[in-house]
């Protein structure tokens, strides 16, 4: 019996199989596939030095109840108060997750570990392991940041806008709603300055150099450029 071409298919795809692994080990983010019986069928080595595991342990093939074990034996898992639910909360995704689900997981160490769990095509689980404990304290201190700077400008007696260069109103502060006479509800983050000053048009005294100054003044935040200006508004109001 001619199995020629059986045996070029199965040779192509031991190949492709080869090569997609090849490509995975190559990923920072930790891989973990198991399948349906819920051993462990794939890993590669960023997902054991996440857990830090031995690697060749891992690709003996244990059960995701072994692992889970080995991880608490070394105080790597988050602490909960039972592990055996805990541990049955993680094997029952077998049977239970049908959409990618996004986790975090908080460990004893103070890292924090971004867990996606999807169903694997051939059955079983995809795991993909990352460490985001930098991008969490980068973002922690960029909030604490944001909210000192917002707490400054609330208090300013002059009114404040940030622009940014697509001359859409990215911050402001209360006093610059109220001197120009907006209810905050009119406007926020996202718009464009040419609809905040064309509500204007009707306060100003003097409204033969206002299309100018209009012009002007977007011009000047989408390009960066310096412009000082006096505005005489109807109501007696003078605004620089």
């Amino acid at each position: 019996q001619d199995v020629t071409g059986i045996d070029a298919l199965q040779t192509d795809l031991t190949n492709h199989m080869e090569a997609h692994q090849e490509v995975l080990e190559q990923l920072q983010a930790g891989i973990a596939v198991y399948d349906s019986n819920r051993r462990l069928r794939f890993v590669n080595r960023a997902y054991a030095d996440l857990w830090r595991l031995d690697h060749a342990w891992l690709a003996s093939g244990p059960l995701m109840g072994e692992v889970l074990e080995a991880l608490r034996q070394k105080r790597r898992l988050p602490e909960v108060t039972d592990f055996a639910e805990f541990r049955r909360h993680m094997e029952r995704r077998f049977q239970g997750v049908l959409q990618p689900e996004d986790e975090l997981l908080h460990l004893p160490d103070d890292r924090t570990l971004r867990e996606v769990v999807a169903p694997h095509p051939l059955g079983g689980l995809l795991l993909v392991l990352e460490d985001v404990t930098d991008r969490l304290a980068l973002e922690s201190s960029y909030n604490t940041l944001i909210d000192v700077q917002r707490g400054i400008l609330d208090q300013l007696a002059d009114g404040v806008a940030a622009f940014g260069t697509d001359g859409r109103l990215s911050v402001f502060n209360p006093t610059f709603s109220r001197l120009l006479g907006f209810a905050e509800a009119h406007f926020n983050a996202g718009t464009h300055i040419t609809t905040l000053l064309d509500p204007l048009a009707a306060q100003v005294a003097d409204d033969t150099t206002w299309p100018a100054f209009r012009e002007a003044a977007a011009i000047a935040v989408t390009n960066r450029q310096s412009l000082a200006h006096r505005l005489f508004l109807a109501d007696g109001r003078t605004l620089d």
